[in-house]
């Protein structure tokens, strides 16, 4: 329910888990080009999407209203549904 609090501590963890891929990466494969190659391909069929719904994302925030609505949406069983917009 207070997952607005995780944001902050949830870009260190992030930047940990990159830590630890990229000393994984070094250590099994020290000179290789090719999966330095494949890592940018997956992030380049990865990235579309994630930046795709953060587009549509954007939409949802023009307003208290709009942004609520949409909320409403995605969860209608939250706690914190406790009023209707008239």
């Amino acid at each position: 329910m207070a997952e607005r609090f995780l944001y902050l501590p949830s870009v260190g963890l992030a930047g940990c888990v990159v830590a630890a891929v990229r000393a994984l990466g070094q250590r099994r494969f020290p000179a290789r080009p090719a999966a330095a190659r494949v890592a940018w391909a997956a992030l380049g069929l990865v990235w579309p999407g994630v930046h795709g719904a953060d587009l549509r994302r954007n939409f949802d925030w023009q307003d208290d209203r709009s942004l609520w609505t949409s909320a409403v949406e995605v969860c209608p069983g939250s706690a914190r549904r406790t009023t209707t917009w008239a």
